[in-house]
C-alpha cells in the first residue's frame, strides 16, 4: 500500500518589531556611537554597548564582525571602522523604516 504525502504545515511569518521603537533605538544608537567613536572613548563605548544594548563582536583573522540591534557590520580596519559601518547600515535602515 502506497503512503500518501502530507504537506507540512505552513509557518506563520515572524511578526516584525514595531517601526517606531526600532527607529528611536537606531537613531539613539547612531547618535551615541558617532559621539563616542574616538580612540579615547572606544573601550568604554564597547563595554557599555555590550552590557546595555547586547552588542556582540569578534575578530576573525583581520576582519572585525559586529552585531547590534539586529544589524550586522564588518570591517578589515578594526573597531573604529566597524562602528562606522554599523552606523551606515543603521542610517539605511532608518530610511527604510521612514518609507513604510
Amino acid at each position: 500500500m502506497a503512503k500518501t504525502a502530507t504537506a507540512a504545515p505552513k509557518r506563520e511569518p515572524k511578526p516584525k518589531a514595531p517601526a517606531e521603537p526600532m527607529r528611536e533605538k537606531l537613531a539613539r544608537l547612531v547618535e551615541d556611537i558617532e559621539a563616542h567613536n574616538h580612540h579615547a572613548h572606544r573601550p568604554a563605548l564597547f563595554e557599555r554597548l555590550e552590557a546595555e544594548e547586547g552588542l556582540k563582536w569578534r575578530d576573525v583573522g583581520n576582519v572585525t564582525h559586529l552585531s547590534l540591534a539586529g544589524l550586522k557590520a564588518q570591517s578589515t580596519a578594526g573597531k573604529s571602522l566597524v562602528l562606522s559601518a554599523w552606523c551606515q547600515k543603521a542610517r539605511q535602515a532608518l530610511l527604510e523604516l521612514s518609507a513604510q
